[in-house]
C-alpha cells in the first residue's frame, strides 16, 4: 500500500482499497500483496480488481470489482480476478 492509498471497511468482512494514478498492473500487483499478506496470518481471500473508465464514476467501479470478487468466490478458491474497464485514473479492489 502506498501512502495515499485509501482503505475502507464496506460492511461485515469486506474492504475497498482507492488508489489514485493507478493502472491495471499496478492494481493486480498490489492484489497479490494483499494475498500474500493475508496469507501469512492463515487467510484466505477472494479479490476483484477494477481500473475506473474516465467517463465512469468510482461505483461502477467498485461494482466492477465486486463482480470480479464473486466470480472467485464461485470457484470456491481464495485468487483474485480482474474486470477491465478502460485503464486510467483510478482502482477499487474490494475483497472479501
Amino acid at each position: 500500500m502506498r501512502k495515499q492509498d485509501i482503505v475502507a471497511r464496506l460492511g461485515g468482512d469486506e474492504f475497498a482499497v482507492l488508489s489514485v494514478d493507478c493502472n491495471f498492473e499496478d492494481g493486480e500487483r498490489m492484489g497479490k500483496r494483499i494475498q500474500s499478506a493475508l496469507a501469512l496470518c492463515q487467510v484466505d481471500a477472494s479479490l476483484g480488481v477494477a481500473v475506473r473508465n474516465p467517463e465512469q464514476g468510482l461505483w461502477q467501479a467498485q461494482k466492477d470489482a465486486d463482480q470480479a470478487m464473486y466470480s472467485c468466490k464461485g470457484a470456491k478458491k481464495p485468487r483474485s480476478a480482474t474486470s477491465v474497464g478502460a485503464v486510467l485514473s483510478g482502482l477499487i479492489a474490494s475483497l472479501l
